[in-house]
């Protein structure tokens, strides 16, 4: 970890590394190395105006608090943040169409990319941000197979087809008190299941959530009622995104002390 500040300049370097050493017999002596969980952050903080430049493995912070417009998982990509006094305004693209765990055996790689404005309220008060989210599945999808011998045979898989799709959402968070928030999302979306197919279009789904979060002593509560339409897909990883699974309403809650 590394951070320099300079006025209003700041830069931050963060990550983790690994080396793999093997040291006999020596015709396989070697040294591996490889580096992730990587971030490096440069900002310019002048109130009201400001910048912030992230790129490495990034979960987007444009993104922060929604669930149904999200990334889903941390990709290599650049976030760009540009305050204003009309607010925030920022940019998100991944750089490494891989998602983490990612390789053969998987379905397709993505190309995202993603925007936001998040309106000048005071922090304490409320939150209100507008999102959008798209995402096109790229390359082949490849299966494992083995030979008699028990080695891994890769090959492409005509089973799946790639997909492409864009989500727009508005998400409000209003503070109650210092314990409880208030927080609702509205989403919809424009998914295409089969880009290849000249007859396949793009349907529409929407999502809506709304809820309460808090704390009762030393116990957490939250209580939240959720609306997915039957057409609804997140396009960045929809089955990763249990909570926006299309077709489901009803009520989630849980406590915990």
């Amino acid at each position: 970890q590394m951070s320099f500040q300079d006025g209003k300049w700041r830069v931050e370097m963060n990550g983790s590394g690994l080396l793999n050493s093997v040291l006999d017999p020596e015709t396989a002596r070697l040294s591996h190395g490889l580096v992730n969980d990587y971030v490096l952050r440069t900002a310019y903080d002048a109130k009201p105006w400001g910048a912030n430049l992230r790129f490495g493995v990034l979960s987007p912070a444009l993104y922060l608090d929604s669930q149904f417009v999200t990334a889903a998982t941390p990709r290599q990509g650049v976030e760009f943040t540009v305050n204003t006094p009309g607010g925030a305004l920022a940019y998100y693209v991944n750089t490494n169409d891989i998602a983490l765990g990612g390789g053969s055996g998987i379905s397709f790689h993505q190309r995202l990319m993603g925007a936001s404005w998040q309106a000048p309220l005071p922090e304490k008060l409320a939150k209100f941000r507008l999102m959008w989210l798209s995402a096109k599945d790229i390359g082949s999808p490849t299966t494992i197979k083995y030979d008699s011998q028990g080695n891994p045979i890769i090959t492409t898989s005509t089973f799946n087809t790639p997909s492409a799709g864009d989500a727009y959402g508005g998400l409000l968070v209003i503070h109650l008190n210092p314990q409880w928030q208030w927080a609702s999302e509205y989403a919809w979306s424009y998914d295409n299941v089969n880009t290849l197919a000249p007859g396949s279009q793009r349907m529409f789904g929407r999502a809506w959530r709304t809820g309460v979060t808090g704390t009762i002593r030393r116990a957490a509560l939250s209580v939240i009622y959720r609306d997915v339409g039957p057409n609804f897909a997140s396009p960045a990883n929809p089955s990763l995104s249990g909570l926006s699974n299309p077709d489901r309403r009803g009520v989630d809650s849980s406590l915990s002390d």
